[in-house]
């Protein structure tokens, strides 16, 4: 093989000092940096010997050098600069204490991984893993919270070491249930979840798959009636039933102190022995229609009604239960005793109808006897109760609005995870809808349409020094911005009019039309 010289010629072409002149091609010479040639020795005593030619810098064509142009990214790795602002503003407004609250239990790094994770689960409803890192270069929270790897894999990785270390959790979730007194109203109910996985032992056969065709998981919740937030909450295998988890549930997050508010899944017999540890930990419990002691104590036979409208009956009874001093509260309202009767009715034919069986059972229809450790008025029993839908509104918010309806990962772990996730975007949605019905934005427009038009803030980068500014919006959308509390109410420049007669300077005498004049 025979190595053919550079050219006399074309080496001495002017070029950048520090260059040497490669091997050409028809007619074409790179020049690349020149290197050291002399070898050195590292720490480790080893010798190395570096190439003598570097990076090409340019090229000799037709004897005149040509720089190579600087390199411009192609647009599949060029940064972000149009970012979502809006919600994401909002959203780390109300919950920068959350944040705080999970530096007390995890590491910086984490901590702030799951606050930026829970943030998008919150605001993109049924945001997936796999579009978790698209979804945090495209929002703002990506400057706020710069520097984090949200790959796929590297998300499942997360999520299964957050799993893992289950303690963290618990200890977070703990600490939030710490801050209940003997006060407060504390609502628990469970909730069921698709799970499709194969592999991991929490999807299970539930008591809706012969309807859904599905396997399930189960998601009890602790959802406290004065913050209105959720306070805790633990996934259980689909096939495992309420009255069976709770006791778990409630040694397991330490509740301690508050009044318990549950349904008839939850009978007291479940709860007893857990609730009577603990003096601050008190019930209100609904009782089935078959129970023994609501024949016993007459429940059935009410003796006053509630000072209000709906015209409820009601009645309270004071017994000595399982050695224990409790109370029975019962009500009946005649409106809810008027549809489970035409229920009844619907349900059975014209020739099954038994007048004997329909009187009997018309004495229950619309009926609830509640048994509690309380001394208790009725019409506050009735009213606590009635607190009790916040948590069925929280279910319906998650599953309709935010899309939690089913999980996505499959090992155990990734469950555990993906759940305290969901939780947190659970209390993040829960402020924000506070936040917005305290405004009184929710008459105006529902939740969706406030976060649909809070994304119309976006912050563009448009400057060569990489100033970040706020897009140019309509001046009813920042208006309504500024009701938010995101932005400062803009200023409107009182509109210049046009100089023109004077007030009062018009003709007193109309002049006369051209019809008129043409006629004289």
């Amino acid at each position: 093989m025979i190595i053919m010289a550079v050219p006399e010629d074309i080496r001495r072409v002017e070029r950048p000092k520090g260059t040497v002149v490669g091997d050409g091609r028809d007619g074409v010479y790179p020049v690349r940096e020149k290197l050291a040639s002399k070898s050195w020795v590292d720490e480790d005593g080893k010798r190395h010997r570096p190439s003598k030619n570097g990076r090409v810098v340019g090229h000799i064509i037709g004897g005149r050098y040509v720089p190579v142009s600087p390199k411009v990214d192609t647009v599949s790795v060029c940064d972000v600069d149009i970012k979502d602002w809006g919600e994401y503003c909002l959203c780390d407004s109300l919950n920068k204490d959350l944040l705080k609250d999970l530096r007390a239990v995890y590491e910086e790094e984490d901590a702030i991984k799951l606050y930026v994770m829970a943030s998008m689960r919150a605001l993109r409803r049924g945001l997936s893993d796999r579009l978790m890192m698209r979804t945090y270069q495209e929002s703002f929270i990506s400057e706020t919270y710069p520097g984090l790897n949200l790959s796929k894999n590297n998300v499942c990785t997360f999520l299964r070491n957050v799993g893992r270390a289950y303690n963290h959790t618990l200890r977070f979730m703990r600490n939030r249930v710490s801050s209940c007194g003997a006060d407060d109203r504390l609502i628990i109910d469970g909730s069921i979840k698709q799970d499709h996985s194969r592999i991991n032992s929490m999807s299970a056969v539930s008591r809706k798959t012969c309807h859904t065709k599905h396997r399930d998981m189960s998601i009890m919740y602790c959802y406290g009636m004065r913050s209105r937030e959720p306070l805790c909450c633990k996934a259980y295998p689909g096939n495992m039933i309420d009255l069976r988890a709770v006791s778990d549930f409630i040694s397991e997050n330490k509740i301690t102190e508050g009044i318990l508010i549950m349904d008839k899944g939850f009978p007291i017999e479940s709860v007893e022995s857990e609730i009577r540890k603990h003096k601050g930990l008190h019930f209100l419990l609904p009782m089935k229609r078959d129970r023994p002691e609501i024949k016993k104590y007459s429940m059935l036979a009410f003796d006053s009604c509630l000072p209000d409208a709906r015209g409820i009956s009601c009645k309270k009874t004071g017994a000595v239960w399982n050695g224990h001093k409790v109370w029975f509260y019962s009500f009946r309202d005649p409106q809810i005793a008027k549809d489970e009767e035409i229920l009844y009715l619907n349900g059975k034919g014209p020739s099954e109808v038994d007048a004997k069986e329909l009187a009997s059972m018309r004495k229950m229809f619309g009926t609830l006897v509640f048994i509690s450790d309380l001394n208790l008025e009725c019409k506050e029993v009735d009213m606590i109760y009635n607190e009790r839908w916040m948590i069925e509104l929280m279910f319906r918010f998650e599953r309709d609005i935010l899309e939690m309806d089913d999980t996505r990962e499959h090992s155990d772990y990734t469950v555990i995870a993906s759940e305290f996730l969901d939780y947190l975007a659970a209390i993040m949605t829960a402020r924000i809808y506070k936040y917005l019905d305290s405004k009184t934005l929710l008459e105006k427009c529902t939740y969706g349409d406030v976060m649909h038009r809070l994304e119309r803030f976006k912050m563009v980068r448009s400057t060569d020094d990489g100033k970040w500014r706020m897009n140019r919006t309509a001046l009813t959308d920042a208006e309504f911005a500024s009701e938010t509390g995101i932005l400062i109410k803009p200023v409107i420049p009182q509109e210049v009019k046009k100089r023109g007669r004077p007030k009062g300077s018009k003709d007193t005498h109309p002049r006369k039309r051209r019809s008129v004049a043409a006629s004289e």
